[in-house]
């Protein structure tokens, strides 16, 4: 009877410790799937301004994944290089440990100016029309900017929607038939006139401007609104 009694006990016990090993088992699975999360995170470079996110998959808590006792050992799987889709392997060096691979989706935003309201063609561009919207990276245009300021003044060559990111090739920084600021550069001196655009240009266009004074016709880059540059 005592030896029945004791082998009962014993199954208690072992019973008993099993109880707080399956409830970590879930604590596990949810705790690699956050190392991995963070893991990314502090490999992807983005400026301060980006909106940035690593959602790692579930890890399947049918794998009953033991508690790693050392530090878990993370590495992206392939090149190292950040992608939109990116593994990340992961093991854990205990003895015995394991060994698995865990799917990243990263998703990483850029700030830039867009239409807060619906833009029609013509119109001058100002802080009430203008707002800043987040596009995924992906999507992101060489010629979009996150600089309000140098957009203010220009107009739109064309109907906008709201929150439609704006593009160098849907505003004139400089219209046609606009009096601009010519400033000419040499050796760190300026000399400023006053001339008339003969066409539209967005930033860093280069454009026909006539000098009204000389009625001369140059061409000249455009700098900001109402203002262009020509070396001498």
């Amino acid at each position: 009877g005592k030896k029945i009694k004791m082998i009962r006990l014993i199954k208690l016990i072992y019973l008993a410790l099993l109880v707080p090993i399956m409830a970590n088992a879930g604590d596990t699975e949810t705790d690699i799937q956050q190392q991995v999360s963070d893991y990314v995170l502090s490999q992807i470079q983005a400026e301060p301004s980006d909106k940035v996110e690593a959602i790692a998959n579930t890890v399947d808590q049918r794998l009953n994944l033991v508690p790693c006792q050392q530090p878990l050992v993370l590495n992206i799987k392939g090149s190292g290089e950040i992608r939109r889709n990116t593994t990340v392997d992961v093991t854990c060096p205990d003895t015995p440990g394991w060994h698995l691979f865990v799917p990243v989706k990263i998703r990483i935003q850029k700030p830039v100016v867009a239409a807060a309201t619906p833009i029609a063609k013509g119109t001058v561009l100002s802080a009430d029309n203008l707002t800043v919207t987040y596009i995924d990276s992906f999507l992101l245009n060489g010629d979009m900017t996150t600089d309000m300021a140098i957009l203010i003044g220009a107009r739109s060559k064309r109907e906008l929607k709201t929150n439609q990111p704006i593009r160098q090739d849907q505003i004139c920084v400089v219209c046609r038939d606009d009096t601009v600021e010519i400033i000419a550069e040499k050796g760190g001196m300026q000399i400023k006139t006053s001339g008339r655009a003969l066409q539209d240009g967005s930033l860093h266009d280069t454009i026909r401007v006539q000098n009204i004074r000389s009625q001369r016709i140059i061409s000249a880059v455009v700098s900001a609104v109402g203002q262009v540059k020509v070396e001498m």
